[in-house]
């Protein structure tokens, strides 16, 4: 990643110590010792997005592409990350449609022994990648086996996917994510 991907990393580590060290003053404790108006879970998603982007800066420069096998994989988490989802796939309308898109497949450690993969979604080659969910976790230790099996360690990946949305009947969206994802293919392939 070139230098602005760097300075963006380090206004966001900064941003998140100086939110920290703020958040230990007493006018933003209330008595029960919890900080107002929410801060800690805005510091939680900045510190997820950091750790994600670190992640995604010491992989390699070409990820490896998983194969398109024209397997759907469901993602989870959508509802909180619509904005994303709706950048790639424009307004939502009445009726249901999708676009193509790229995804990367970012594997990180969220608590001490709990492993996540964050689904980024957007336009790799132009750097517009966010969060647009995970994978379910009962699916993660299936994942990072076929990463081990591909020598890849927990590192990020790409595979195609698509973005869909539409309006719900109260004027809402509803937007969604499949990934073109088949990691256990080469398994298949051995079995035949």
């Amino acid at each position: 990643m070139g230098w602005l991907g760097w300075l963006l990393v380090a206004t966001a580590v900064w941003w998140v110590w100086h939110r920290l060290r703020a958040g230990n003053s007493r006018s933003d404790v209330d008595e029960a010792g919890a900080n107002k108006a929410g801060d800690s879970d805005k510091i939680s998603e900045l510190e997820r997005k950091t750790k994600l982007l670190a992640v995604l800066q010491a992989s390699d420069e070409d990820l490896y592409e998983w194969p398109s096998d024209e397997v759907e994989q469901e993602i989870v988490g959508e509802s909180y990350h619509q904005p994303a989802i709706l950048a790639v796939t424009g307004a939502p309308q009445d009726k249901a449609h999708t676009v193509e898109c790229d995804a990367v497949l970012v594997p990180y450690k969220f608590k001490a022994n709990e492993w996540a993969v964050a689904a980024m979604i957007g336009n790799a080659a132009a750097g517009k990648m966010d969060v647009a969910g995970h994978l379910a976790r009962d699916e993660v230790s299936d994942f990072r086996a076929a990463l081990r099996r591909r020598k890849l360690a927990d590192k990020a990946t790409a595979c195609k996917a698509e973005a869909g949305c539409k309006r719900k009947p109260d004027g809402s969206a509803m937007c969604w994510v499949r990934l073109d994802l088949d990691w256990d293919a080469d398994l298949d392939e051995a079995n035949s």
